[in-house]
């Protein structure tokens, strides 16, 4: 599992970076526009990210190898790039946007390359559920992306970045339980980066009639993909369930409640905490009944784990949920391997009473973790009779604990 305190000093690093730039580039230009705000925006917004993944060891693979490689080092910086662009006063609006509705189409072909899902196995898509899938998730994507970007034009502020953050965090808390690690501790520094841009943003705003009205669409982009990103990610590639991933989604569009009449009016604090506990409400309740199907799936391994005379397994089991198990092989060899100790262990037809059944997990660091190409299969896959000779039996073939 995540060390929480890494986790916490990578969202301070990535906070303090992005705000300090946002400051340092507006505070330097006597007459900031609104576009040398938006150019700090952005790269408020990739450095802190650079640093956040720095510190919180999040190692990424160039060319990517899997969906969150593709997610952190293809989607984000084109839509960086996208809303860089988007950010010049001699930009059409309509390119700008034909640039994001581009963008939001490819994103779900670009993470599930490679996937099962597109292979030709008999576990991918037919061509029919391919289009189908891939229409629907960029149109899911498009219509978030361009919703929250006309509310953000219509009520400028800090609280539609900060209601789309909250969305961020709760995904990285329940991608993590749906059994993609890695994927889940992406979402931190994410969410501190966002964070600290907007209000950084926003002061630096009041100080000028020029920039009063700046609508930071650089912030609602980067995070609104990188929300969809991450709930991609966790729902194809973990086990996080469509329903969860539509509701953490589609949450900050509450925000256009706040449109009626009678709220619209009322003082812009008042406005902006409202829509935070819009958000926030559901969001909770999302939360919690991910954590108590979490806690139902883990309970009958906790019980067995308990119950084992095998102390080494209790206390591996103790520190992680995941055990985990390093494999000197390629990639390539990664699936025939373990599917074939999959079925040497499952048959192993062990006398004791006590019996472990666990999930692999194979990322490119060979770790028990989720990864794209593997993690269709090995979600479903359970290796009963485990004990500590079929331990010894893994270790002979290449693995050591």
């Amino acid at each position: 599992m995540p060390d929480p305190l890494q986790s916490l000093k990578a969202m301070g690093a990535a906070a303090i970076v992005s705000a300090m730039i946002v400051l340092a580039m507006v505070t330097v230009r006597r007459q900031a526009s609104t576009t040398w705000l938006n150019l700090s925006c952005v790269l408020g917004i990739g450095l802190g990210l650079v640093v956040g993944y720095g510190v919180v060891s999040l190692r990424l693979a160039w060319p990517p190898v899997n969906g969150l490689d593709r997610l952190l080092t293809i989607t984000v910086p084109l839509a960086l790039g996208i809303e860089l662009i988007a950010g010049f006063q001699n930009v059409p609006r309509w390119g700008a946007w034909l640039l994001r509705l581009i963008l939001a189409a490819t994103i779900p072909r670009i993470l599930l390359h490679g996937s099962v899902y597109l292979s030709d196995s008999p576990e991918g898509w037919t061509p029919w559920q391919t289009g189908m899938s891939l229409a629907v998730c960029g149109a899911l994507l498009a219509g978030v992306w361009s919703l929250l970007s006309w509310l953000s034009q219509r009520s400028p502020g800090t609280s539609i970045p900060l209601a789309i953050c909250l969305p961020i965090l709760c995904a990285g808390l329940t991608v993590m339980m749906a059994g993609y690690i890695k994927g889940g501790v992406a979402a931190f520094p994410l969410v501190a980066t966002l964070v600290a841009t907007a209000i950084g943003a926003r002061l630096m705003a009041k100080r000028s009639v020029a920039l009063a009205n700046f609508r930071a669409p650089a912030i609602v982009g980067v995070g609104v993909v990188g929300l969809f990103g991450l709930l991609f990610l966790g729902r194809f590639f973990g086990r996080l369930s469509t329903g969860y991933a539509l509701a953490m989604l589609l949450t900050p569009l509450l925000c256009w409640v706040t449109e009626m009449p009678r709220l619209r009016r009322r003082k812009p604090w008042l406005v902006g905490s409202f829509r935070l506990v819009l958000v926030a409400i559901p969001l909770l309740v999302v939360l919690a009944a991910a954590k108590r199907d979490f806690d139902r799936d883990m309970a009958p391994l906790l019980g067995k784990i308990q119950a084992s005379p095998c102390r080494l397994l209790r206390e591996r089991f103790h520190q992680s949920a995941d055990i985990r198990l390093q494999l000197d092989l390629a990639p390539r060899q990664m699936e025939d391997f373990i599917r074939s100790r999959a079925v040497a262990v499952r048959d192993h037809k062990s006398n004791h009473a006590d019996r472990l059944s666990i999930r692999f997990f194979v990322t490119d660091e060979f770790h028990f973790c989720v990864t794209d190409e593997y993690a269709e299969w090995c979600n479903r896959l359970r290796m009963t009779a485990i004990d500590c000779h079929d331990f010894r039996s893994l270790a002979a073939c290449g693995c050591s604990w």
